[in-house]
C-alpha cells in the first residue's frame, strides 16, 4: 500500500521506518502518528482461520486510511480543524481507492457508495448538519466534527470529483498541492487552486475552485427533480432535508449558506436505448432544460451514484425504471440499483416520494441477488421496522420483507463459501433474515452453536454473526455464560467482537442490565468496547428502552469517558424508536437540564422530530399499500 501511495502521488515515503503497533484498549481506534502508527487489536490483527470477510475488509480498510494519512495529514497538515476534511476525508477516499489497486477482487469503488456516500446524505440531510469547511472555536466544537461529514462527505466529494476531472488529473493535482505544501499547513483553498491549475493545464474547461466551494462552504446536499416532456428534460435542484420545517429550530446561525444552497452539479445520465453511453452536464442554476437524443423509455441520472446528490423523476420514469428492474434488473449496474432504492426510500422519508414509490421499487429485489443493492435494501427495511415496531402494520411489513428476502437466502445457504462479496451478501441477508424470524434460522443457528458449546466443532467465521446472537436470542443461561466465558479467553480481537456483539441480543432482562453494567467496569469489558455493547442493547427491540435509561444514568461518565462525539452517536442509537409527541417531549425534558452539552444532542432531537411527523403523516400510506398488495395476492390465489 505504501508503495502504491507512493507511485500514485510520485513522492516518496519520507521517514526511514514505519512501524504498525496494536493496542489492547485503545479509544481513538487508530492513529496516524507519523512513522508509528498505532491501532486498536480489531484494526490490526487478522486471522484467517478466525476473522470474517468483513473483519478482513475492516483490517485492510482501517490500514489503508492510516497510511494515507501519512500524506495527508503528516507531511501537509491542514491549517487549523476548520478544515479536518482535508485530512480525514481524504484518508477515507484513498483507502477505497487504495484496496482497489490492491484486492481489486473486492470490488472496493463499487462499494464506496454503501459505506461513504451513503452514510454521508444520512447525516447530511438534516439541519442540524454542518459544512465541511466548518467554523471551530472550541474543544467540543472540534471532538463534534470528527464525524461522517468530515469523513465519508470528504470522501464521497472527492470521489465526485474525480469522476468528472478524471483520475490522471486528480492524481497530478494532489502531487502539486502534496509539494507546494510539504512540511507546511495548507487550507481548502489551496487544495482547489492546485487542482484548478492542473485542470486548466489538460485544456478542461472546469473552474474546480468554483466549483467544489458549493460543495464544501455549504451544508447539505441538492435533490434534482427531473421532468420529461417528449425528448425534453427539466432539472430543477433544491436542498434536500429529511424535514424542511425543522431548519430554524436545529441549524446553527454560523453555518448557514453563503451560497444560497446552489450547487454546481455534474449530471450524468445513461438512457434505456444506450445503457452504457454516459452524458454528462453541468447545472448551477435552480432550473434548466435539456434535451435527449433519442426517445428511450426511462433515464438513470447519477450514474453508479458517483455525484453527492439525489433524484426524483417523474411518474412516468419511476414506472419505467420499475418496469425494467422487474423485467431485466440487470440492465443497470449494481451501483445504479442500490442508488435507486437508496433515493426513493430516502426520499419517502424526507416526504419528496410517496412511500408507494419506494415499495413498487422494492419488489424487484426478489431476483436480485448482489450485495451492494441488498445492503441498501436491509439499512432501509430495518428503519421502516424501527419506526412500526409499536404499530398494528409491523407483523404485516415484517411479512413482506421475509418474503423478498426468502429467495436470496435459500440461493446464499449456510455453507461458508465463494467469494469475497458473496461473503458478505450472506452474512448480511441471513443475519437480517434471522432477526426477522425467517423459518429454519433459529434452528440451524443452535445447531451449530450446540456442536460448537458441546463438542469443540468450529463455526465457520462468516457465520458467526449469525449463530452467536441467534444462540444468546433462542438460548438461555448455559448459552450466555458459554459466550460471555468465550469472549473473556480468546485471543483473536475480531472474534472477541463477534461474542461480545452477541450477549447483547439477548431477550433476557437481567443479562440486558448486567451487560450494560459490564461496560463502565474495565474488568469486564474494555473501555473501548463500551460503545459496541450500547449500541448493541440499543438495536435489541427489548433492550431499547433500558438503553436510554442507562444514558440517563450514566450521562456525565460516558461524556467524561467518549466525549462529545460518540455521545451524539449513542443518543440517537438509543432514541430511534421515539415516534410519538410523548417520546420528543420526555427527550426535551430531560436535555434541557444538560446545559452546554446540548450540542451533541441536537441530532438525535432532530431525527426523533422527524420520526413522529413522519409516522404521522406516512404510517397509513404504507398501510394502504401493503393492504392493497394483500389484495392483489388474494385475487389471484
Amino acid at each position: 500500500m505504501v508503495d502504491y501511495y507512493s507511485d500514485f502521488f510520485q513522492i516518496g515515503y519520507l521517514l526511514s521506518k514505519l512501524d504498525l503497533i496494536a493496542i489492547p484498549d485503545f479509544k481513538a481506534g487508530a492513529m496516524e502518528n507519523w512513522g508509528l502508527v498505532t491501532y486498536r487489536e480489531t484494526a490490526i490483527l487478522y486471522n484467517e482461520q478466525e476473522s470474517s470477510a468483513s473483519a478482513q475488509q475492516r483490517v485492510a480498510t482501517v490500514i489503508a486510511h492510516e497510511l494515507a494519512h501519512q500524506w495527508f495529514g503528516n507531511l501537509v497538515t491542514m491549517e487549523w480543524w476548520s478544515d479536518l476534511w482535508l485530512n480525514e476525508g481524504f484518508a477515507s477516499f484513498l483507502e477505497f481507492f487504495g484496496i482497489e489497486h490492491v484486492k481489486p477482487e473486492w470490488s472496493m469503488m463499487a462499494q464506496f457508495f454503501l459505506d461513504q456516500t451513503q452514510v454521508a446524505m444520512e447525516s447530511d440531510a438534516l439541519a442540524s448538519s454542518h459544512p465541511l469547511s466548518v467554523e471551530v472555536n472550541d474543544i467540543d466544537d472540534i471532538d463534534l466534527i470528527f464525524d461522517s461529514i468530515s469523513y465519508s462527505k470528504g470522501a464521497a466529494i472527492l470521489n465526485m470529483l474525480q469522476n468528472f476531472i478524471t483520475t490522471d488529473v486528480l492524481r497530478k493535482g494532489l502531487t502539486r498541492y502534496l509539494t507546494r505544501h510539504e512540511y507546511h499547513n495548507a487550507k481548502t483553498e489551496d487544495l482547489w487552486s492546485a487542482m484548478t491549475a492542473v485542470s486548466k493545464e489538460h485544456n478542461q474547461n472546469f473552474d474546480v475552485e468554483k466549483i467544489m466551494q458549493t460543495w464544501t462552504g455549504q451544508m447539505g446536499f441538492p435533490v434534482v427533480t427531473i421532468s420529461r416532456v417528449g425528448k425534453v428534460l427539466q432539472a430543477r435542484q433544491h436542498r434536500f432535508l429529511f424535514n424542511a420545517n425543522t431548519v430554524s429550530n436545529f441549524t446553527d446561525p454560523k453555518d448557514e449558506s453563503h451560497f444560497g444552497y446552489v450547487w454546481y452539479i455534474p449530471i450524468t445520465y445513461i438512457t434505456q436505448t444506450h445503457p452504457e453511453d454516459v452524458q454528462l452536464f453541468w447545472m448551477n442554476e435552480q432550473l434548466k432544460n435539456f434535451e435527449l437524443v433519442d426517445d428511450a423509455a426511462w433515464i438513470k441520472a447519477n450514474v453508479n451514484q458517483t455525484g453527492f446528490y439525489r433524484v426524483k423523476y417523474d411518474h412516468y420514469n419511476w414506472n419505467a425504471l420499475i418496469t425494467q428492474l422487474k423485467s431485466d434488473h440487470t440492465a443497470l449496474s449494481s451501483a445504479d440499483r442500490a442508488g435507486l432504492l437508496d433515493d426513493a426510500f430516502s426520499l419517502s422519508f424526507g416526504f419528496v416520494l410517496a412511500p408507494k414509490v419506494a415499495l413498487d421499487l422494492s419488489v424487484y429485489l426478489l431476483n436480485e441477488r448482489d450485495y451492494v443493492p441488498w445492503a441498501t435494501a436491509v439499512q432501509h427495511f430495518d428503519r421502516l421496522l424501527v419506526l412500526c415496531e409499536e404499530k398494528a402494520i409491523y407483523l404485516t411489513l415484517k411479512k413482506y420483507i421475509l418474503e423478498m428476502i426468502a429467495p436470496v437466502v435459500t440461493q446464499v445457504g449456510w455453507e461458508d463459501n465463494g467469494s469475497h462479496l458473496d461473503k458478505l451478501l450472506r452474512s448480511t441477508v441471513l443475519k437480517f433474515a434471522c432477526e426477522l424470524g425467517h423459518s429454519g434460522c433459529k434452528e440451524q443457528s443452535l445447531l451449530l452453536f450446540h456442536a460448537w458449546m458441546r463438542n469443540g466443532t468450529r463455526i465457520p467465521p462468516n457465520l458467526r454473526s449469525i449463530v452467536y446472537p441467534n444462540a444468546i436470542r433462542y438460548g438461555g443461561e448455559e448459552e450466555w455464560a458459554y459466550v460471555y466465558e468465550q469472549y473473556q479467553t480468546t485471543s483473536t480481537a475480531s472474534e472477541r467482537k463477534e461474542l461480545l456483539g452477541a450477549l447483547t441480543a439477548t431477550r433476557n432482562v437481567w443479562h440486558i442490565t448486567q451487560i450494560l453494567s459490564y461496560s463502565l467496569q474495565p474488568d469486564k469489558v474494555k473501555s473501548q468496547d463500551m460503545y459496541y455493547v450500547f449500541i448493541g442493547v440499543a438495536n435489541n427491540p427489548l433492550g431499547r428502552w433500558h438503553a436510554w435509561r442507562f444514558l440517563r444514568s450514566s450521562w456525565d461518565d460516558i461524556y467524561e469517558i467518549y466525549g462529545a462525539a460518540t455521545f451524539k452517536r449513542m443518543l440517537k442509537s438509543c432514541t430511534q424508536h421515539f415516534t410519538t409527541e410523548f417520546d420528543y417531549a420526555e427527550l426535551e425534558a430531560f436535555l434541557a437540564t444538560r446545559g452546554s452539552q446540548l450540542r451533541a444532542a441536537r441530532q438525535a432531537m432532530e431525527l426523533v422530530r422527524h420520526s413522529v411527523e413522519w409516522m404521522a403523516r406516512s404510517e397509513y400510506l404504507v398501510v394502504n399499500w401493503l393492504q392493497d398488495r394483500q389484495s392483489v395476492f388474494d385475487a389471484n390465489t
